[in-house]
């Protein structure tokens, strides 16, 4: 490629400013006309061979040839031009010689012929009119030739390069033939896939598919798909490449087709129209947007999406019902034909005889006219003012993601149950059943509600209007995973109700015994993550699951009811929110209603209660509501326990204390974690499992006696099976340390008879067991206390005797006792132990969430009423009473078995995925105010409905779109954890410096003075009282609804 100009053979400036050469190639078109710089300079009398396609041109000669050949009244002054700056050069001869004139002889000069002046003129202008006929006629025979030989390629190829008459009729055709293409697509006949809309459900529309429009095109109008496709696509398979994707460009080929058959048919062919629609509805796109896309035809008008919504909506529940009739056809199947009472003989005679039955009957029961009032009587430790609830507001709060999954679950050792319920014992018996019983009919399903609220913030404000909390209801239901419809829905008796005995409600040996292995999987999972010599070791623990994993793994069925605008705080509204509910109840035998699970929070479970108490009095069970059960749920139970422990452990005043929360938030910027830690749920709980983990580290390392994260142990074994015994040891030593489960036997041994004669001990009794006495002078608890009633060994009576060791019954008598022995123990060491206890059992409980262990869950329920009795959580302690009371014989067999293992929903249909139900409400809530937000502050019946009953389909909408309008596969980005490494050996490092894992000296942190990792109730007596007054009121229920 030469450096020089081909024209006027001088060398290309560089422009600067353009970062190139001034310079074109000899095939550019001229600025001014369709010709290129070839075929002027071919013009000019240059041969092809002089022409070779590297030749370059500068931008001054370029400019030259495009003025030449523009501008015909300046074409003398131009070719100047041209011939002054070629001077010299091979152009600069052609010029000259095409502008001299020829030369003639004598004689012509001497008669006066006229000069023949050679003008210049492009190649095609000087073509005579004979010669095109001839050619013309040449291709007319050519034509013919092909015809005969059909060779129909060639020969529309040379007519329309050839004949302008032919051309012209050939578009003519190919227009008529489009339009008759076009109007049989379009034809009712022709039953088109674009007619499908949201007349037919949202099950014709996730049937739409691009392969089925694009068959159905080729098929009908094959000019117009032929056409279409050529143009879009350089392939025959509609794709294109970029990169190292192939992308498809179906859909583009589908929307083109789209907007032709809806300019022909608006009312008729408008799928894709209506769906784009309501997808904009969906993402909440203005009014004025709908106009213009409108009046484009891309989209529907606003009134029209609406009305397409309506329709979309109207089948919300419509699966729910389906499944409830089900239900009920296979338990009135399943009690076989009903007895008939009346013949055509005797009927008078037995119909007597029945009346007769039923008014001995009514004559003596006696309980008919008893009632309970709306307001029951409250012991003593009610009148305590409850110290915080998430949703004891009336707004509602902050709704919580989905805390970050933590690795692999823990895998514990279920137990069963000694209570009469034998569906919820883990024996192995129902997974054989469960096996044999999955059909769809044996699947009950359960309602979750909750609350919901609506800011209306006024544009003007006086004293009748002002800004308001538009409270709400939502709720949805869950198609069980594991069933239970096989199992006896025979309700107990009050009598067996009664008998229910105190152990039920506190945690058992197995639990603790199952808590203490579940902590040591979750230390060794920490040290073979971290520590790297413990890095091939081996979890034979992790390998367990109970015998309903395989159900749980499933992929939950979950089908929104929609919301109400009824405010659950009046019992009025609440009631009508129970009766709307009532309508998804199966019938059971006898006309009954068949009982299924209405879970909630704590809150929605006490308005659902009162609603019920409200209603006791009515002739039917339907009429009394009973076909609803309240439940307690998962979620805010793990949320007020994450709160109790930051009111334990966090406090500004240790901000400076080495080894606090509140030192590790600010020194390793969690910055996120609020006060209140209701509105920071992941966050608080990432930096409590931070400091867990740095606390396991830390601990495991002092117990192997090394100072720093990177030392290593001097005595570690060098043998495998050596190295598994040494790293379970370690792991035991810091569960050890901190496992402090709550204290069960004063509970137990509590005597709440009113005849005491006994003045020592919990028990009241006198028998020749050894005692101890508590050194808080005031213990009003007994001041001496049998062994097995406190639950302790004689032998360690006799070691803190040794150590002169003070022994308290209680905290209250621990906190109260101000004595010089207080100032001398380890808070540091016991905040550690805290700490260390209440992140290991947070990490344990959400394990048993994930993994849908539902004896285990039930298990947390009993462990934490000391806790919620402790700080004095009444309405977590009323719930978790009714829970434990219907799964340990207080409901059915089929209903308990129900509550146990279907308390979870999987929305990704994997292991280990599960989550809590009310957690699942909370994201639909989100969903729900994010779609809600864009009606502004015209909130009406309609609205509400509309935006409510949305959410479950919007789903599936969302999906179709996704798999509609992807032309490549999509991946999706996982989101990684933050890496807290480097912190997390820094905070290591610092915690072993400090000795905070080592019991030494008297020390403390700032704000913590007296603080000790006792999880046992300082009130053991009054909390049995509550629990057997909580459980008669149970059975005085019962008799009224019997």
């Amino acid at each position: 490629m030469s450096d020089k100009c081909y024209i006027c053979e001088n060398t290309f400036n560089y422009s600067i400013k353009r970062k190139r050469y001034n310079r074109v190639s000899i095939d550019s078109k001229l600025s001014r006309n369709d010709e290129t710089v070839r075929e002027v300079l071919t013009c000019f009398g240059c041969t092809p061979e002089k022409l070779s396609d590297n030749m370059l041109v500068c931008l001054d000669c370029a400019q030259l040839l495009s003025k030449h050949q523009s501008n015909k009244k300046k074409k003398g002054e131009s070719l100047s031009e041209l011939k002054l700056k070629t001077s010299g050069t091979y152009i600069g001869h052609k010029i000259e010689f095409l502008s001299s004139p020829e030369t003639t002889s004598s004689k012509r000069i001497k008669v006066n012929t006229p000069r023949k002046m050679i003008a210049f003129s492009p190649r095609k202008m000087i073509l005579n009119t004979q010669k095109q006929k001839k050619t013309l006629k040449g291709s007319k025979k050519l034509a013919s030739s092909y015809l005969v030989s059909s060779r129909y390629n060639r020969l529309f190829s040379l007519l329309l390069k050839t004949s302008t008459a032919a051309k012209k009729a050939f578009y003519s055709q190919v227009k008529t033939i489009v339009r008759q293409e076009v109007s049989a697509l379009v034809r009712p006949s022709s039953k088109s896939v674009w007619r499908s809309s949201s007349k037919h459900g949202i099950d014709s529309i996730m049937q739409f598919s691009w392969d089925k429009v694009l068959e159905e095109t080729k098929l009908l109008c094959p000019v117009l798909y032929s056409s279409l496709s050529s143009a879009i696509a350089k392939q025959d398979d509609l794709t294109k490449r970029i990169g190292e994707r192939h992308i498809s460009l179906k859909p583009n080929l589908g929307c083109v087709i789209g907007q032709i058959v809806f300019a022909q048919k608006p009312t008729t062919m408008k799928f894709l129209q209506e769906i784009t629609g309501v997808q904009l509805w969906l993402s909440g796109t203005a009014r004025e947007a709908f106009v213009r896309l409108n009046h484009l035809g891309l989209t529907l008008s606003t009134d029209a999406v609406r009305s397409a919504v309506d329709r979309l909506r109207m089948t919300y529940d419509k699966e729910l019902i389906a499944h409830k009739n089900r239900i009920s056809t296979y338990i009135n199947d399943q009690a076989g034909p009903k007895r008939r009472l009346f013949t055509d003989d005797e009927g008078d005679v037995i119909e007597d005889d029945v009346l007769d039955a039923l008014l001995e009957e009514m004559d003596s029961d006696d309980d008919l006219d008893k009632t309970i009032p709306y307001e029951e009587e409250e012991t003593q430790e009610t009148e305590k003012v409850e110290d915080l609830d998430l949703n004891n507001n009336e707004t509602d709060q902050a709704d919580g993601d989905i805390v970050m999954d933590d690795g692999e679950p823990n895998n514990v050792e279920v137990h069963a149950y000694e209570h009469p319920i034998d569906s919820i014992q883990d024996d192995g018996h129902d997974c054989d059943d469960c096996n044999d019983a999955c059909n769809e009919e044996k699947l009950g399903y359960s309602i979750v509600f909750d609350n919901v609220n609506k800011h209306i913030k006024a544009r003007s404000t006086d004293r009748k209007h002002g800004n308001t909390m538009k409270n709400m209801v939502q709720a949805y239901a869950a198609v069980d995973r594991i069933p239970s419809l096989h199992l006896s829905d025979e309700k107990p008796t009050s009598d067996q109700i009664s008998q229910i005995p105190i152990e039920s409600y506190l945690p058992d040996d197995n639990f603790r015994k199952s808590l203490r292995k579940d902590f040591i999987v979750e230390v060794k999972k920490i040290l073979k993550t971290h520590l790297e010599f413990f890095t091939n070791m081996y979890l034979s623990e992790d390998n367990d699951d109970h015998c309903y994993s395989r159900q749980s793994s499933k992929k939950s069925k979950l089908i929104p009811l929609g919301v109400l605008n009824k405010d659950e705080c009046k019992i009025a509204e609440m009631i009508d929110v129970m009766e709307d509910y009532h309508k998804y109840v199966p019938m059971g035998t006898d006309m009954n209603p068949f009982i299924i699970p209405l879970y909630g929070d704590q809150l929605s479970v006490e308005r659902a209660n009162d609603a019920q108490n409200a209603r006791i009095n009515a002739e039917s069970q339907w009429d009394q509501l009973q076909g609803l059960h309240p439940s307690i749920q998962e979620w805010h139970k793990r949320a007020i326990i994450l709160v109790d422990t930051y009111k334990v452990l966090f406090s500004s005043k240790s901000a400076r204390s080495v080894g606090t929360l509140s030192h590790i938030r600010n020194t390793y910027r969690h910055i996120n974690v609020k006060a209140d830690v209701q509105h920071s749920f992941n966050e608080a709980t990432e930096l409590l499992r931070f400091a867990t983990t740095s606390y396991v580290l830390a601990s495991a390392l002092s117990f192997m006696k090394c100072q720093k994260y990177t030392d290593l142990p001097e005595d570690l074994p060098t043998d495998q099976a050596q190295l598994e015994i040494f790293f379970h040891d370690v792991a035991c030593h810091v569960v050890d340390m901190c496992y402090k489960p709550p204290n069960t036997a004063p509970v137990i041994n509590a005597s709440t008879s009113n005849k005491e004669s006994y003045k020592y001990c919990v028990c009241k009794v006198d028998n020749d067991e050894g005692m101890i006495s508590c050194d808080n002078k005031k213990c009003n608890k007994g001041k001496w206390f049998h062994f097995s009633c406190i639950g302790i060994s004689e032998q360690e009576a006799e070691d803190l005797e040794d150590n002169e060791r003070m022994w308290f019954c209680c905290e209250g008598c621990r906190t109260s006792k101000k004595t010089i022995t207080d100032s001398n123990n380890d808070s540091v060491f016991e905040y550690s132990c805290m700490l260390l206890y209440r992140g290991l059992k947070e990490i344990a409980h959400h394990n048993a969430i994930r993994k849908n262990n539902g004896l285990k869950l039930i298990d947390y329920w009993k462990n934490d009423l000391f806790q919620f009795y402790e700080l004095h959580h009444t309405k977590y302690f009323l719930c978790a009473h009714q829970l434990i009371t219907d799964v340990s014989g207080g409901v059915s067999e089929r209903l308990g078995h129900q509550l146990v293992w279907n308390r979870t929903v999987n929305m990704k249909g994997e292991n280990n995925s599960n989550i809590e139900m009310d957690l699942q409400m909370e994201f639909f809530n989100r969903e729900f105010k994010e779609s809600i937000k864009d009606a502004g502050g015209n909130i009406t019946e309609t609205t509400i409905a509309r935006h409510s009953e949305m959410v479950g389909v919007s789903k599936y909408l969302a999906r179709f779109m996704s798999q509609v309008c992807n032309s490549a596969p999509h991946h999706n980005r996982t989101r990684t954890c933050i890496k807290r490494e480097d912190d997390m050996i820094h905070l290591v490092d610092q915690l072993l410096k400090n000795s905070m894992c080592k019991k030494g000296e008297p020390r403390q942190h700032c704000g913590f003075t007296n603080i000790s990792n006792n999880n046992s109730t300082s009130h053991p007596v009054h909390m049995r009282k509550r629990i057997e007054k909580l459980l008669k009121k149970r059975v005085k229920r019962n008799n009224l609804l019997q």
